[in-house]
Order: structure tokens, then C-alpha cells, then sequence
């Protein structure tokens, strides 16, 4: 167990490394409840002092609840921001959540809405239950990363492989512009045009980040 946590650790410890500096990091762990054990900050020694004493909390992973808790507490009051969870988590089968559409779908859609991205490693037991259910629909639906793995070997090649990847979109999207158009949906609405004056300039469209 000790060295699955050392790993864990390192892991935690690689991707703060491989983020760039002036990206914000929120740490949050799930083990019956959520838990806030870094608040979102830049501060690299923080983050890096709290995954070097990380250890796992006891009690059923109440994990989809704690998804939409982060997701209400932090993204959605920060609407400037690009929203990106980052999950790493274990599944071995045991703890099943009961799937609540409803309350999922209007979640992924509104994230999706809002540009959101995903990226997650799972490290797999012999059976897989809900959690992994919730990742592959999240990561599927955004586009991001995701790694299925049995042992925690590499899982802090997976973690900086991820931070790079984050990196890479955030720097794509570095000269790229947002439009945004509010009308009435009952009404038919024009066309909407858009265009620059600048000489040599491709326009490009999507409704996904990264652009």
C-alpha cells in the first residue's frame, strides 16, 4: 500500500511540476465527502508540500457528488476561466453509485457549454463499476485524456503527460477570440457574420476549446 501511495504521490507531484506556473490548481479528494485540501492558487510549494504528505481518505467515494460540488464551488464562479478537471482516481468494482440521468446529463451538458475539458488515469481493479462508467462519458464527450491502467507504476507519466497537454491547449488558444450571441430561442434569429479586417488572417470556427 505504501508504495501505490508513494506513487500516488509522485504522480500528484509531476503534474504540479509540469504545469506551467501561472495556471491555477485546485487539489480535491473524495472519500465519503468532499475535501478542499488545496483552494485554487498558483502557489507551487503549497501544492507541492500537500501531494508529498497526500494520503488517501476513508469511507465510500462519493465521486460524481464531489464532481458537481467542484463544479459548483470553483468553476462556475470563475466564468472567465477555462474549466478543466484533471481526475485521477482508483476503481476496483466495489462502490457503485446509483446513475441519476437527469441530474448527469443537464451537469455534462452545461459543462460542455461552457467549453469545459477532462482528462483522467483510472488505475483499474479486477471489475470496474460506476466511476469508470462517469469518466469514460466525461472524457469522451470533452475530448480529453484518458488512461486505464492496472498498476500505479507509470502513473506519473500519465500525470505530466496530461499537465502537457494542457499546456499545449492553453497556448492554441492563447490568440483566440469568443463570441458570444444571446437572442430569443423562439425566434427565428439572423445570420450572424464574422469577420476581420486584418489582411493575411484566416478565420477558423469551433464550439470546443481548444480552438
Amino acid at each position: 500500500m505504501s508504495g501505490a501511495i508513494n506513487k500516488l504521490r509522485a504522480a500528484l507531484d509531476a503534474f504540479v511540476d509540469a504545469l506551467p506556473p501561472d495556471h491555477e490548481i485546485t487539489l480535491i479528494s473524495t472519500g465519503g465527502q468532499i475535501r478542499v485540501r488545496v483552494p485554487p492558487t498558483t502557489d507551487r510549494v503549497k501544492l507541492k508540500s500537500e501531494a508529498a504528505r497526500f494520503a488517501p481518505d476513508g469511507g465510500a467515494n462519493a465521486f460524481v457528488d464531489t464532481l458537481l460540488e467542484s463544479d459548483k464551488r470553483f468553476l462556475q464562479l470563475a466564468p472567465g476561466r477555462w474549466p478543466v478537471f484533471v481526475i485521477l482516481t482508483t476503481d476496483n468494482g466495489e462502490q457503485r453509485e446509483e446513475p441519476r440521468l437527469q441530474r448527469d446529463n443537464t451537469f455534462m451538458n452545461d459543462f460542455l457549454n461552457r467549453g469545459g475539458m477532462a482528462h483522467a488515469v483510472i488505475v483499474a481493479g479486477k471489475q470496474i463499476g460506476s466511476i469508470t462508467d462517469v469518466v469514460l462519458n466525461l472524457t469522451e464527450n470533452m475530448g480529453g485524456i484518458r488512461k486505464s491502467i492496472n498498476l500505479p507504476t507509470s502513473l506519473p507519466d500519465h500525470m505530466k503527460a496530461i499537465a502537457q497537454r494542457l499546456a499545449e491547449d492553453h497556448e492554441i488558444m492563447a490568440n483566440r477570440y469568443e463570441v458570444e450571441f444571446s437572442g430569443d430561442a423562439k425566434v427565428l434569429q439572423p445570420v450572424v457574420n464574422v469577420a476581420t479586417g486584418r489582411e493575411g488572417v484566416t478565420l477558423k470556427m469551433s464550439v470546443r476549446r481548444p480552438f
